[in-house]
């Protein structure tokens, strides 16, 4: 993730960085460490993550939503990580 992002911000040094979890759609524990991990540096790299394991998976309410109603949740999941940027941006 490291490599990634400073490739990023190499391209766009005012580029905003919002990391996202993948979606839970079954019961897969290595799917839970990573997305454990892209917190964890979410957290210390001080960026906003969008986790789609924990809001947006088969293992909580969407399991039972349509194909909309699991695509607006996403979208609420990364407008409400895109919003953290922003703010934290107007506010400096």
């Amino acid at each position: 993730l490291r490599k990634l992002i400073d490739k990023i911000v190499a391209v766009n040094t005012a580029a905003k960085v919002v990391l996202c979890t993948p979606r839970h759609l079954g019961n897969d524990d290595n799917l839970k460490q990573f997305s454990d991990l892209i917190k964890a540096v979410a957290e210390y790299e001080g960026y906003p993550v969008a986790d789609l394991y924990a809001n947006c998976g088969g293992q909580n309410a969407a399991a039972t939503l349509s194909d909309d109603e699991i695509q607006q949740l996403i979208a609420n999941e990364l407008n409400d990580a895109l919003h953290k940027v922003l703010r934290y941006d107007s506010a400096q």
